[in-house]
């Protein structure tokens, strides 16, 4: 597969961020999905049994999963490190979000740089109500 070898951390929820992983999971990445624990993605409830809807399902195969609570110091210190020896971090969080629970950009990769991108239709008020908002951050090492 042509992602093998390739470590995918995804700490996203509802659609978007999952369906990105789910593509790199596709081509041979191995990704590892972090969940809330007791609760899970919220994708797990939408019309389904037993915490397994089909929505849920269809964008979370090829993926291992792991439930951390990211508000716990012990849960978000094991997230981190998982990002840091991740080539891939995928997160959907509302801005300011993963640097207040410490797994932000500058934590994950304080060695690299952030670069900016162009604004796009997503990340403005209104593509971030019709859905979600998908952050992919990367580094190979």
């Amino acid at each position: 597969m042509i992602l093998a070898g390739l470590r995918v951390l995804d700490l996203s929820r509802v659609v978007a961020g999952p369906y990105c992983a789910l593509l790199l999971g596709d081509l041979g990445a191995d990704v590892i999905k972090v969940e809330r624990p007791g609760r899970g993605d919220d994708m797990r409830h939408w019309r389904g049994q037993d915490g397994m809807s089909p929505v849920f399902a269809a964008v979370n195969r090829n993926k291992r999963s792991l439930a951390l609570d990211l508000q716990h110091p012990d849960g978000a210190r094991l997230a981190l490190e998982l990002a840091r020896r991740s080539d891939v971090v995928i997160e959907n969080f509302l801005p300011g979000v993963a640097d207040r629970l410490g797994i932000g950009y500058r934590a994950v990769a304080p060695e690299t740089r952030p670069s900016s991108t162009p604004r796009s239709p997503a990340s403005d008020r209104m593509g971030r109500t019709r859905g979600g908002r998908a952050t992919t951050r990367s580094r190979r090492g």
